[in-house]
């Protein structure tokens, strides 16, 4: 599908050229200061200040806060051909994922990879994992039991994030990594922090060689020499295999019938593996501590878990029978969104909500900012699974499909969705038949927004054993 050029967009009249409000731009370390110490808090106080479309500066360039469902549209969809990924943000990432999904940054290509690697997500295939995401969480089960760690407080993000690097290196590459696995998710967690702190002041340039910098680099290294050697194993031996790496070894473009380059498989592995650990593991970690706050909700879940799987390990065919639960993982996706940031680039000048938008100008949304919004949310701070059913027709029709956007909306909605609502849900079922979590005493729950939205102190929980649970060896099998 050919993207418009932009002669074909309608032209922007003189009198057109009114621009948003917003903080005064002849001080941009001032913004700069604000935003390297806290970029979410920064954007509410610009929303709460100037309103819902707001000019300020992001670093040295020109940017436009969005907080309204029908600008965020107009970006991801209606003209989805004027905006690029071309920003800073992304550019960063690049030294590490390459030219994969989430750091393409030229529409044509990005579109031709699209195609490559959505069979793979097809729903029929992500069914074929969920004994990879029930089977990795049953090991969780027995660690803890042999542990017998109950009443000790333990970082339940770093555990969501332990369970999910699991499942998705399962998922990804099937058993070839066994031996390696540790090392490789170890030195995926290594490359990962550093490029939390690094996007936020990224000094000095990755080619110099500071002991950080180094340590990245042996990293990164390492990940790739493994993924290479996997990907050289499948060609040389040609077995079909249901894995990931393998669906996008066999990808082939339905116009040219090219496969991948091994650079680029190289790159969507690694992109596909990042994205599918550490946005899961944050929702999580924010659901476990939502259902902490409210023990009606979690009594419910636990009604309908115990109804519908009587204490037997769920399966992707019993997810449609756990209603609630699907209400509660949406509900905490509104709230906690891990993908908090989203940014493009006008490739033209265009016109939002009314304001003159210059050619290069950044657009900025934030998913958490956008999920409170009073004027689709009822009461945006509260924890109500079941908020779509009772809110008001008017302002269901108000906030229609687009002010729940916690996948990205359009050609850029998460190609991962369906298989994160899976692992999320099976991880849940699975858990919570067997533990309930509460925080730790005197501990309250704050974002620490990165490249996802952690939890400061890394959400510290202590495991309390329900009293139905019958951990056995018949009801949950050794992997």
């Amino acid at each position: 599908m050919p993207f418009p050029s932009a002669r074909e967009s309608t032209p922007i009249r003189p009198s057109q050229h009114k621009l948003p409000p917003g903080p005064s731009l002849l001080n941009p370390w001032k913004s700069n200061f604000a935003v390297q110490r806290d970029l979410l808090h920064f954007l509410n106080t610009l929303m709460q200040a100037y309103g819902d479309t707001v000019r300020f500066r992001l670093a040295l360039w020109p940017a436009y806060l969005l907080n309204r469902p029908e600008d965020v549209k107009v970006v991801l969809q209606t003209k989805s051909h004027l905006y690029d990924k071309d920003v800073l943000f992304f550019r960063m990432l690049r030294p590490w994922l390459g030219n994969g999904l989430v750091t393409n940054l030229k529409p044509e290509s990005w579109l031709r990879q699209r195609r490559l690697i959505q069979p793979a997500f097809h729903k029929d295939r992500i069914a074929t994992f969920d004994t990879i995401m029930t089977r990795e969480t049953v090991e969780v089960l027995q660690r803890w039991e042999t542990n017998d760690e109950e009443n000790q407080p333990f970082s339940m993000l770093r555990e969501m994030q332990r369970l999910t690097l699991r499942i998705a290196s399962r998922a990804l590459f099937g058993s070839d990594l066994s031996q390696q696995l540790d090392l490789f998710n170890q030195a995926l967690i290594e490359v990962n922090e550093f490029f939390s702190g690094y996007l936020r002041f990224p000094f000095p340039p990755l080619s110099v060689p500071t002991p950080g910098h180094q340590r990245f680099w042996r990293a990164s290294r390492f990940m790739d020499s493994v993924v290479y050697d996997l990907m050289a194993r499948r060609l040389q031996t040609h077995e079909e295999r249901q894995d990931l790496l393998s669906l996008l070894l066999q990808a082939k473009d339905e116009e040219t019938g090219e496969a991948m380059s091994q650079q680029q498989v190289r790159d969507e592995a690694l992109t596909l593996l990042l994205a599918g650990y550490e946005t899961t593991a944050t929702v999580l970690a924010w659901l476990w501590c939502l259902l902490a706050q409210h023990p009606r909700v979690e009594e419910r879940l636990n009604r309908e878990l115990d109804d519908v799987l009587a204490g037997r390990l769920p399966a992707g065919t019993d997810l449609p029978r756990l209603p609630y639960l699907q209400m509660i993982l949406e509900e905490t996706l509104r709230l906690y969104p891990s993908g908090w940031l989203e940014m493009r680039r006008a490739r033209e000048a265009d016109e939002l909500g009314g304001y003159y938008v210059p050619k290069n100008t950044i657009l900025v949304w934030s998913p958490y900012l956008l999920h409170r919004h009073p004027d689709f949310w009822e009461q945006p701070e509260r924890f109500d699974p079941e908020r779509r059913n009772r809110s008001a027709p008017s302002q269901r029709q108000a906030r229609g499909a687009d002010a729940w956007v916690p996948f990205g909306n359009g050609p850029h909605r998460c190609i991962g969705q369906h298989f994160a609502m899976t692992e999320m849900a099976l991880v849940v079922a699975t858990l919570a038949q067997h533990y309930r979590f509460l925080l730790a005493p005197g501990y309250q729950p704050e974002p620490e927004p990165f490249i996802t939205l952690g939890a400061r102190h890394g959400m510290p929980m202590i495991k309390e054993r329900r009293e139905t649970s019958t951990l056995t060896a018949a009801s949950h099998p050794t992997p």
